[in-house]
């Protein structure tokens, strides 16, 4: 790469003399596919780059804070040298922040695969294919199929015997959980010992300590939510007040506060969110399921004759004109379904109307009405989506809640003697709730010709949830090896419920974060509104020259709620990032703030000139 190579032409000669022991392993752990001193060299010539940025930007904002050269000079030099450092310090940190977060992750999903590897080893499979097994499922088994993939790949590739890629997995992962796992699997190969009891055993302990990760991790993040509200909430409204305080002394500090509002709220607030999404290791994404398609290639050299068969061909062409013209009907009479199962589609609608709407209302962008129009396009733009990704979610959860008593049912079935394709039919003619008519499904494709497992895969795929999808993988997996379904239905059920529970209890402790940020918000607005009423429309206004021109009381007004508005939008993305784990669910926070800060503005200041 360029900049390793042009980072290696100005470093390389200091660079290369060191050993950075520490970096390298981080490098390695976080799976960087870069050379220890190529990253180093990387690192320090965007590190440079930053330093010339920042000098730019020290002196622009040294000229406009003071008068003498040697204050102009030390304030840009601390800006160069502090900008530069920031950056060499937070690349130099990436390795291990990434390695901490696939610890997380490998954490979390480590419960669920032994699981997995417990029910395949029911029918006896060795575990090679297990691991072969698991590692398919990167998508369903995040980070600890990540893991075993690696060990598959030692193996297949290196030639490596399966004893020494595991202890190659044990120094290399940055999971402590996941080393000790290997550290005793290696122990029980080498003694002979009974794999499926010793991954009955791990499964169940890794299920028990998921509850202690999970109160550590709330007791980190009530940590992070003080740090939210101190540095990212309460610091920026405290260098608000000063700069205001300071701008009737001696005006023009609309940059200082154009830096505050613009800079510090949105960058350090994205920063913090990169964080706890780093240290929760919450994943509720949905799973990507592909489809594989095969095509018969047997007999693609043999001569074909050229038959005509028009009757055939016509039917074929009907058909496939009649599935066309189904599709078209299914998406006018059920427009709201295309959006419900993919609500990013949305945006198709959303954003063309959007710019169409800025193009017709050019003539306001130089007026104070810009920010309105551009609050309104915003508006248009998430609330479609946030209602449908909402909807989907809550229907998603409720599939979810029902699982554990799905399996269940279909255990007890199973065990007073009904196959898993009978206990199916049998539970499609109970009630099971938001489940009811996707069992039925089940049983009608079942009915049609569709084996059992290609009719739960087809449920996983339009379910499409990450715990759903373990559960069905299990399922159907587990089937193939063993014809003892009933053990791997029963196992499959204590997953589930366990899994349920957790989750519950994890949102159901995270709503009080999402309160706190609330009431850090009404905080600042009630801040910023006290300023603007009592404090600076008592106070005489002046047209002292700044960067902008003018220091009226009207354009720090429109500064205080550009501030309210991306306050309110990104303190809702905390909100959804720290209460359920997923950026996108912050979005309805987000409007509620945005439409809040707007009311106040419009109506309750209104005669604030």
């Amino acid at each position: 790469m360029i900049n390793s190579e042009i980072g290696s032409i100005l470093f390389g000669k200091w660079v290369y003399q060191e050993n950075y022991d520490e970096l390298r392993e981080n490098i390695r752990k976080a799976h960087i596919t870069r050379n220890v001193h190529e990253y180093v060299c990387s690192s320090l010539f965007y590190s440079l780059i930053a330093g010339w940025i920042s000098l730019v930007f020290g002196y622009i904002l040294a000229r406009n804070l003071a008068q003498n050269s040697f204050v102009i000079f030390l304030i840009t030099a601390i800006f160069a040298m502090s900008g530069s450092y920031a950056i060499y310090l937070i690349l130099i940190s990436y390795p291990s922040f990434k390695a901490k977060n696939r610890s997380y992750r490998i954490d979390q999903s480590m419960p669920h695969a032994l699981t997995y590897l417990y029910a395949l080893s029911r029918g006896g499979m060795n575990i090679i294919d297990m691991f072969k097994s698991l590692g398919s499922y990167i998508h369903i088994y995040s980070g600890t199929a990540e893991e075993i993939a690696m060990i598959v790949r030692d193996m297949e590739y290196f030639g490596m015997d399966i004893v020494t890629a595991l202890h190659n997995a044990s120094k290399r992962t940055p999971s402590r959980k996941f080393k000790d796992f290997i550290n005793n699997l290696i122990s029980v190969i080498n003694s002979g010992g009974d794999l499926s009891r010793f991954f009955k055993s791990r499964s169940e302990y890794y299920q028990e300590t998921a509850a202690q990760d999970q109160k550590y991790f709330l007791e980190t993040l009530g940590l992070f939510g003080e740090v939210y509200v101190s540095a990212l909430v309460a610091g920026p409204l405290f260098l608000i007040v000063i700069i205001v305080v300071l701008g009737l002394l001696r005006g023009g500090v609309e940059l200082l506060l154009s830096l505050i509002i613009y800079v510090v709220i949105p960058v350090g607030t994205l920063l913090f969110i990169v964080l706890i999404d780093t240290i929760s290791g919450i994943r509720e994404e949905m799973p990507v399921i592909y489809t594989r398609v095969k095509s018969l290639e047997v007999f693609k050299d043999v001569p074909q004759l050229k038959i005509q068969q028009p009757h055939e061909l016509g039917d074929i062409k009907r058909l496939q004109q009649y599935e066309k013209r189904s599709k078209i009907k299914f998406i006018l009479f059920n427009p709201l379904k295309i959006f419900m199962e993919k609500p990013g589609r949305t945006f198709f609608i959303t954003v063309p109307v959007s710019i169409i709407y800025l193009f017709f209302n050019a003539r306001d962008i130089s007026s104070k009405a810009v920010e309105n129009h551009f609050l309104i396009v915003i508006l248009f733009v998430i609330i479609p989506f946030t209602v449908f990704f909402e909807m989907r979610k809550r229907k998603i959860r409720k599939f979810e809640e029902r699982m554990p008593d799905f399996l269940k049912r279909l255990a007890g079935m199973n065990e007073a003697g009904l196959t898993l394709t009978q206990a199916i039919a049998h539970t499609a003619e109970s009630n099971m709730g938001v489940l009811t008519y996707e069992v039925k499904k089940i049983h009608r494709a079942i009915e049609w010709g569709t084996i059992t497992t290609g009719a739960l895969q087809k449920f996983e795929k339009r379910i499409e949830s990450s715990a759903v999808s373990r559960i069905i993988t299990l399922i159907v997996k587990a089937s193939e090896s063993t014809s003892d379904i009933r053990n791997v239905l029963s196992i499959a059920a204590k997953d589930a419920d366990i899994g349920q529970r957790l989750k519950q209890e994890r949102f159901a402790n995270l709503l009080i974060y999402v309160v706190i940020v609330y009431l850090s918000f009404f905080v600042f607005l009630f801040i910023i509104v006290v300023l603007l009423v009592y404090f600076l429309s008592k106070m005489p206004t002046g047209g002292t020259v700044s960067m902008f021109k003018t220091s009226s009381l009207s354009d720090i007004k429109t500064l205080f709620y550009h501030a309210s508005l991306l306050q309110g939008f990104f303190s809702g993305l905390v909100a959804g990032q720290m209460g359920e784990g997923n950026l996108r669910a912050g979005l309805k926070h987000s409007i509620v703030m945005l439409v809040i800060a707007y009311v106040v503005f419009t109506y309750f200041l209104q005669g604030v000139e």
